[in-house]
C-alpha cells in the first residue's frame, strides 16, 4: 500500500474536559460541562449512549478527552469518581452550613 493510500492516523486525545452526567433519557446521555474557559459560553452536549466506551448513570462526572480539532473523544470517556466524591463532600458541607442558620418553623409572608 503506498503511502497515499494509507489512512490517516487517528487523532490523539489530549486536553480532557469534565462532563457531569445530568440525566439519561432512552439512548441519550445529557451531559452538563464545565466551564474550564471562563468565557460562560455553555458546552452542554446530548450523546448516544453507544458513543460513549462505558455505561453510566446520573450524578456520574466523566473525564473526556478533546482531539486536536476540539471534538470530544467520547468512546476515551473515563468516569472520575474522585471529582465526583470531592464534590458531593462540598455540597454536603454546604447544606450543613446553610442548615445552620435556617431559624426552622413556618415562613411569613
Amino acid at each position: 500500500m503506498s503511502e497515499a493510500q494509507q489512512p490517516a492516523p487517528a487523532p490523539v486525545p489530549s486536553n480532557p474536559r469534565l462532563y457531569v452526567v445530568d440525566r439519561v433519557e432512552g439512548g441519550v446521555v445529557v451531559l452538563i460541562a464545565e466551564d474550564e474557559s471562563g468565557t460562560g459560553a455553555p458546552d452542554d452536549r446530548e450523546v448516544r449512549v453507544g458513543a460513549l466506551g462505558i455505561p453510566v448513570s446520573e450524578g456520574e462526572v466523566l473525564r473526556v478527552p478533546v482531539l486536536a480539532d476540539g471534538a470530544p473523544a467520547w468512546q476515551h470517556a473515563a468516569a472520575d469518581p474522585a471529582v465526583r466524591a470531592e464534590r458531593l463532600k462540598q455540597a454536603g458541607e454546604r447544606l450543613a452550613r446553610l442548615k445552620e442558620r435556617d431559624p426552622g418553623g413556618d415562613v411569613v409572608l
